[in-house]
């Protein structure tokens, strides 16, 4: 995938997901680069989200957190784009409040993000957990978010992604979005070599492939994002932009609820998680009716991820 900036930046683009069935947890990474003239002058998103939370809305609370950051940031297009983030980002947490009160509480200290902006030059990122994104910029990777996660951190609801950094981009320099378990797999070395020395769609079916060769892989999604000048980029880009390790995840409207047998219908963009939770509630209870006397199937439980900042 390719697209331009408003100060004449390409960008294009690479994707690692994974995922295996039989675990808790849900991980995913999306970047939404708007077509429109207006939209596109706003700049970019990027996501990695990765919760390690048996809880059979995972996966909703991910993707409507990204939702919402996504209206909100252009919603309003005559603000600057630190300011448009800054309200998406606040929306964001005030519908993880929402969720927490509706006694949605599994996910706190397992909701691992990094959420990155880019307009024009600016990047405007926020991180929350073990995710990480990494600047390739030369022969030099940096680690943007080391220091920023602290091994069995607390916060409020309202405060997970309040974590921010700012920075401009250059011509040529490179963004790697992660989730933490990549590098239980991948050396700092060694992906510094697939990202310097490939476009980010070979990069990453490179890494796929050498990630396949794992028998744990879960959790790991990864975002390969370059940034350039059109003429710069003259290695054309042949490999198709997501690389999947197991089998594709399922999306929301498809998984089974807790009891079985019914799918979760599609998430409303008109209804919050809120809503959707006290929908939910109502539908288990009346499951619960029907079934009484039947014993519920226990969710296995995710080991949570440390990362290793030795890695640096």
């Amino acid at each position: 995938m390719t697209t331009s900036t408003k100060s004449e930046l390409e960008t294009r683009i690479g994707k690692v997901l994974s995922h295996q069935k039989a675990r808790g947890g849900f991980s995913t990474t999306i970047a939404y680069e708007p077509d429109e003239g207006a939209e596109r002058k706003h700049g970019s998103l990027y996501f990695v989200i990765d919760i390690g939370s048996p809880s059979p809305l995972t996966a909703d609370i991910a993707y409507n957190i990204i939702d919402i950051v996504k209206e909100e940031y252009y919603s309003d297009l005559e603000l600057s784009p630190s300011e448009s983030f800054e309200n998406a980002l606040k929306a964001a947490n005030d519908e993880l409040s929402a969720i927490a009160k509706q006694g949605e509480k599994d996910w706190i200290g397992k909701f691992n993000a990094v959420i990155t902006a880019v307009a024009g030059k600016e990047a405007y990122i926020v991180q929350r957990g073990t995710a990480e994104i990494h600047l390739l910029r030369g022969n030099q990777i940096t680690n943007l978010t080391k220091g920023m996660y602290t091994p069995g951190e607390t916060y409020k609801p309202e405060e997970t992604l309040v974590n921010l950094i700012e920075g401009e981009i250059e011509v040529g320099d490179k963004l790697v979005l992660s989730t933490s378990e990549l590098f239980y797999y991948v050396s700092m070395e060694k992906l510094k070599r697939l990202i310097e020395g490939h476009t980010p769609a070979q990069a990453a079916k490179k890494l796929a492939g050498l990630l396949e060769q794992e028998s744990e892989i879960n959790h790991t999604s990864v975002l390969v994002a370059e940034f350039s000048l059109p003429e710069l980029m003259a290695q054309e880009e042949t490999e198709p932009t997501e690389n999947w390790i197991g089998t594709p995840a399922e999306p929301p409207a498809r998984r089974a609820s807790l009891f079985g047998g019914n799918a979760m219908p599609a998430i409303d963009k008109e209804q919050t998680v809120e809503e959707a939770i006290e929908q939910k509630v109502e539908e288990i209870e009346e499951e619960l009716r029907k079934v009484e006397h039947e014993p519920v199937n226990e969710m296995p439980i995710r080991e949570e991820l440390v990362i290793d900042e030795s890695l640096e």
